[in-house]
């Protein structure tokens, strides 16, 4: 079973989910209706933080299963889903807020200590403070995580179309990113027990 995820197949898959949501945010952007949807922490808003909290699970289940360098990037980039996730809640009492979920400025704040205290707790159980940091740094219990680099691609393209006042397309290319990062968590869920080299620690979670 493949141990890194395909460069083709996940660079073809990333193109394609781009412009069909590209051409999706066009279309929809062009709508009257719409436009309440796509407002700044708008309805919208709400989705893509779903699609977030869709993407950070299999990445957690990974880090359970995981050990040394796979399960440390695995908990990196929950703690990145998690800030992303806070960032896109949109904030009570704002008067660009018409969401239906949100969070007051100290509902922020305990969840940015909430994620530092899980973030602590998670590398302490794996035995990240303790161990020679050497063992987490191999390149290659690292390579496999290259597929977020379209995810930072896509959402360069949404930081562009704000930039064009094609609010459509930039919330749609949101969504795409986070869809494609949930997508690549899925991978590194089914691939897990494969990732950990033989000669590590014995394995839990799912991989006993």
């Amino acid at each position: 079973m493949a141990r890194h995820p395909a460069v083709l197949a996940w660079t073809v898959l990333a193109l394609l989910m781009a412009a069909g949501f590209t051409l999706l945010g066009l279309e929809l952007g062009e709508r009257p209706s719409a436009l309440q949807f796509f407002a700044e922490n708008g309805p919208i808003e709400t989705v893509e933080c779903l699609f977030l909290a869709i993407a950070i699970v299999p990445f957690s289940l990974a880090a359970i299963n995981l050990t040394r360098g796979h399960a440390l990037t695995c908990i990196g980039v929950m703690v990145v889903i998690a800030l992303m996730i806070v960032r896109e809640t949109p904030r009570c009492g704002s008067i660009y807020s018409t969401a239906d979920a949100c969070l007051p400025a100290s509902g922020k704040l305990v969840a940015y200590i909430l994620i530092a205290v899980v973030l602590t707790l998670m590398l302490v159980a794996k035995r990240f403070v303790p161990m020679r940091k050497s063992a987490y740094l191999v390149i290659s219990e690292h390579r496999w995580i290259w597929p977020v680099v379209w995810v930072v691609a896509i959402l360069g393209g949404a930081q562009l179309a704000e930039h064009l006042h094609e609010v459509g397309v930039e919330e749609m290319l949101e969504l795409c990113a986070y869809l494609y990062l949930a997508l690549i968590g899925l991978w590194v869920l089914r691939h897990s027990c494969q990732l950990t080299d033989a000669s590590a620690p014995i394995r839990r979670g799912m991989c006993r």
